[in-house]
């Protein structure tokens, strides 16, 4: 999409908007396959707009919970994508496997203990 900024998502939250949650949010860009994603490590565009934001840090987790979140995330999930690629929101969907749904509670149970990070 010429002209328009890239949305800025970390790790985990590619796996939100590959497994197809259901928010307004990943439904808004959605809506156009070609919208470019750029890949970031810390505070995104889904954060921006989440109530557990205070300036620019999670109040439910650690900067470094996140941080391993997201490299898990990117490995397992998308393990040719790396932070500061350009994607689209197709690639996205397209290289998220449905059959990988069960390894999203392991890299929760080793990462948060058992706390679910990836909501949305």
């Amino acid at each position: 999409m010429e002209g328009f900024e890239p949305i800025n998502l970390r790790g985990h939250h590619l796996v939100s908007l590959g497994s197809g949650c259901d928010t307004d949010f990943y439904r808004s860009i959605s809506r156009d396959p070609s919208t470019l994603i750029r890949v970031v490590n810390g505070s995104d565009d889904r954060c921006a707009v989440c109530s557990h934001n205070i300036k620019n840090a999670c109040a439910l987790w650690s900067h470094d919970q996140l941080c391993l979140e997201d490299e898990r995330s990117l490995a397992t999930f998308f393990p040719t994508i790396h932070v500061g690629d350009m994607i689209t929101v197709e690639d996205v969907c397209s290289m998220f496997d449905t059959n990988y749904e069960p390894k999203v509670s392991v890299i929760h149970e080793e990462v948060l203990g058992n706390q679910h990070l990836i909501r949305g």
